[in-house]
């Protein structure tokens, strides 16, 4: 899932708009894509 630091830095109307597009992608690619943006900050 998207960490808040990350919401935080969104407005409402952004993370509503992330939040369909992630609802939109398999939950094991999901996850993938979040652990190498984590692992690159």
């Amino acid at each position: 899932m998207i960490g808040p630091k990350f919401v935080l830095k969104l407005s409402t109307e952004d993370a509503n708009w992330i939040r369909q597009k992630f609802a939109n992608m398999p939950p094991g690619k999901l996850l993938d894509r979040n652990d190498h943006l984590w692992r690159r900050s």
